[in-house]
């Protein structure tokens, strides 16, 4: 890409602006925080098993599937995901976190919680060694732009029914995380909170690595999600500072869905809403 120009056997909106200093959203967590083993711990979520089809994939009342993306739907699109948690988030309103993956690391285990898309593009990370210690990571997006965001780890608590983060092993436990958001332009800030219990096989790459870097939660794959199901704008900035702005909606067919999944992981992208498609 350069000089504003894309060329992806598709239709792109483009548009020139002058270069600008891209947004970097970071997040810290200054606390300490060790798991603590708690045998009997026990909820309804380690007892039941509850599935659902990804979120873009809605089944309506006469039992038919759409996909929300548009196209057909495919023998992926049928299989379902199981809920392997039952957290509870206040970070862009009240909303459930169903979702938990868990990916083996060279020294424990790193558990992504995530839920409630389309309506809610946000995450938690967090990694736990094998001393049972660990840190936690939030990362989210909002349907219009803002000035870079700090979130702040600012009291956090874990219990875990046993010791094990063993690959392909069921880790059950509970985790209480509160954290706080600053638009370091408007300089505002507000606390949020996500708490709950967890119940994630934890999984290793197929050539029996770590596959911690496709588990981790990012801006840029928050966004696309949130694109695919809004529809907006993106600002993409080249070696030069000349921008493309392409813009995308849940029309758009799968070579657009493939290289705005692409775009979006570099991070660094700047959203609005806008009027046209990526067909």
């Amino acid at each position: 890409m350069a000089g504003g120009s894309l060329v992806f056997a598709m239709n792109v909106t483009l548009a020139m602006e002058p270069a600008r200093e891209l947004k970097q959203d970071r997040c810290e967590d200054p606390v300490d925080g060790v798991a603590t083993i708690v045998p009997k711990l026990d909820c309804p979520l380690f007892k039941t098993t509850k599935t659902s089809y990804q979120w873009e994939i809605v089944e309506h009342d006469d039992g038919h599937l759409e996909n929300t993306f548009g196209g057909r739907i495919t023998a992926e699109d049928l299989l379902r995901i199981e809920h392997t948690a039952d957290c509870t988030s206040t970070h862009q309103g009240k909303h459930k976190m169903e979702f938990c993956d868990a990916v083996a690391t060279g020294d424990g285990v790193k558990l992504c919680l995530s839920g409630g898309m389309p309506a809610y593009a946000s995450g938690l990370s967090v990694t736990i060694n094998r001393k049972l210690e660990f840190k936690c990571s939030f990362a989210a997006v909002y349907p219009g732009p803002t000035g870079p965001l700090h979130w702040k780890i600012t009291k956090k608590a874990m219990k875990l029914k046993s010791a094990g983060l063993e690959s392909r092993s069921r880790l059950r436990g509970w985790l209480s995380v509160e954290f706080e958001e600053t638009d370091e332009s408007a300089q505002e800030t507000h606390a949020y909170k996500i708490e709950g219990y967890f119940k994630p096989v934890i999984q290793t790459s197929q050539a029996g690595e770590p596959a911690e870097q496709e588990q981790e939660p990012s801006t840029g794959g928050y966004r696309y999600m949130r694109m695919a199901a809004t529809g907006l704008q993106e600002n993409v900035f080249d070696g030069n500072g000349q921008a493309t702005t392409i813009v995308f909606a849940k029309e758009s067919n799968a070579e657009a869905i493939f290289l705005l999944r692409k775009i979006t992981g570099l991070e660094g992208v700047s959203g609005t809403k806008g009027k046209g498609l990526i067909r």
